[in-house]
């Protein structure tokens, strides 16, 4: 099953108030140029990436993971 978590993916940044730019850091990507590509769907994101978000989500979420831990 081919998921596209663009759409997944901004909602998440968004919410949690980061820009590309930080989640591409957030994720390990050299530029906020992949995470633009994820959320139009040109460019997938891996399985490990998915589960980072999942996590760094969670513990937002949670109240355990605050500005200054991703920033």
């Amino acid at each position: 099953m081919n998921v596209n978590w663009g759409s997944e993916l901004k909602e998440i940044r968004t919410t949690m108030g980061i820009s590309q730019e930080k989640m591409a850091k957030l994720l390990g990507y050299s530029s906020k140029h992949r995470i633009s590509e994820i959320e139009s769907g040109k460019k997938a994101m891996s399985s490990q990436a998915i589960k980072c978000v999942k996590f760094a989500y969670k513990l937002y979420g949670e109240g355990l993971l605050v500005e200054t831990d991703y920033m």
